[in-house]
């Protein structure tokens, strides 16, 4: 049976908990938005460069 955060006993503090689902949510989203338009600029670039051979 599914229960609401605040009647559930997870062995932490319920701010600890949110703040670690936050983080792990929130970081890959980052580094994604950071690397994905270089990574996929370098993709194109070689891909060019191997169909030019």
């Amino acid at each position: 049976m599914l229960t609401p955060l605040g009647n559930t006993d997870v062995g932490v503090p319920a701010e600890r908990l949110w703040a670690v689902i936050a983080f792990v949510v929130l970081v890959p989203v980052l580094l994604y938005g950071i690397t994905a338009t270089p990574l996929m600029n370098y993709l194109d670039t070689t891909r060019r460069q191997r169909l030019q051979r």
